[in-house]
């Protein structure tokens, strides 16, 4: 259906071109596209005029089906693409990039496109527009590292090497990953795990650099080390200076230990700032069992409790408190909550959310409200 393909029109032995990825459950096929033998093509007829059309193209007509277009260059707030076949450029309007989701400015002349092709009055112009995803071999959910190019309108664009066009970083989230692009510069570094959809790239589970993350000892020498980080290609370093300043030994430690720190861009690659030797406050044995928080921050939709024995908060996003039936806006700071905790990437968040209704871990903050 997005590639604009009716199954009905098909038949066993038809070939077909698609962009193919690997998901959980196996291979899947995007931007499918007919494979047309030239002998139908009729004498003179655009590249885009198919066999089931079998007259000239005529103004207004749509092919149904989507082709490939690289971007010659963008003025006035939209597009110009090349198609081969295609005698002059195709338009891709600023009405038609805004209803497929495609911030304009994002584009680069070089650029691969997919979309339907309709001929009017002023020539070829371009409908259902998508970024063309076929550079990226990787698995659905991989974590990657980008970085940030633009930021507007609450989301924000990022460059992945390897990859050709930007991943969304759109703001639901950027929210439940509690991500606030306005502190960020374009340059800054971000890791996340890249998923693929109708649209293109977006990315989930946001991390900035410079967020604490938790990293298993490598390699001990020179008064230095390395770590391994899930998802980041490559060791991080861990400096004799940044040991030094954060009072951090390596030697009574062994390859296999962990530490958390919070990772910064080098030159050379990545190394460790803030460094510490990784406490085991909440043993992996009792991820997802039930414990009590107290809330202790509200920021937009999402709030963050801290758990006795935790080191770190605890973040209360804004899908799991929808699905509990939560409002944090009828609450306030101290109040009690029950869920499920989990970790991933170093970072604590809620589930199964319960609010303990008029229980409080620290009254003694709200005796102005009588309490």
């Amino acid at each position: 259906m997005d590639s604009g393909v009716d199954l009905a029109t098909l038949k066993e032995g038809d070939n077909l071109t698609f962009a193919m990825a690997k998901g959980p459950k196996g291979y899947h096929a995007t931007n499918i596209q007919r494979t047309y033998n030239s002998d139908t093509w009729q004498t003179g007829q655009h590249n885009g005029t198919f066999s089931y059309f079998p007259d000239k193209w005529q103004t207004g007509q749509r092919t149904g089906t989507q082709r490939t277009g690289t971007l010659k260059k963008v003025h006035g707030g939209r597009g110009f693409c090349h198609v081969d076949g295609i005698d002059g450029d195709v338009l891709l309007g600023e009405k038609n990039l805004e209803m497929s989701g495609i911030d304009v400015t994002t584009l680069v002349a070089g650029d691969t496109l997919t979309f339907e092709v309709s001929l009017g009055p002023k020539g070829y112009h371009a409908t259902n527009i998508q970024r063309a995803v076929t550079a990226w071999h990787g698995q659905a959910g991989q974590r990657v590292a980008g970085t940030l190019k633009k930021i507007g309108d609450g989301m924000g664009f990022c460059s992945v090497e390897g990859i050709a066009g930007d991943v969304l970083l759109g703001g639901r989230s950027l929210m439940d990953s509690n991500v606030d692009l306005s502190t960020m510069q374009l340059g800054d570094t971000l890791f996340f795990d890249m998923n693929v959809g109708p649209r293109g790239y977006h990315a989930s589970n946001i991390q900035p650099v410079g967020s604490r993350v938790t990293g298993t000892i490598k390699k001990i020498g020179d008064g230095m080390g390395f770590c391994s980080v899930k998802g980041i290609a490559g060791d991080v370093l861990l400096g004799q200076r940044s040991l030094m300043e954060s009072g951090v030994s390596l030697g009574s430690m062994q390859p296999g230990d962990t530490l958390t720190f919070q990772m910064a861009a080098g030159p050379r690659g990545y190394y460790a700032t803030n460094i510490q030797q990784a406490v085991d406050t909440q043993p992996s044995s009792n991820m997802g069992q039930r414990v009590t928080g107290m809330l202790k921050k509200i920021h937009k939709a999402m709030g963050f409790c801290s758990v006795e024995g935790v080191d770190g908060d605890v973040l209360l996003g804004e899908r799991n408190l929808q699905e509990a039936g939560i409002d944090l806006t009828t609450m306030q700071l101290g109040e009690v909550l029950e869920f499920e905790m989990h970790q991933d990437f170093g970072r604590y968040h809620a589930t199964n959310i319960l609010r303990a209704d008029g229980v409080y871990l620290n009254p003694e903050s709200h005796v102005a409200d009588g309490w």
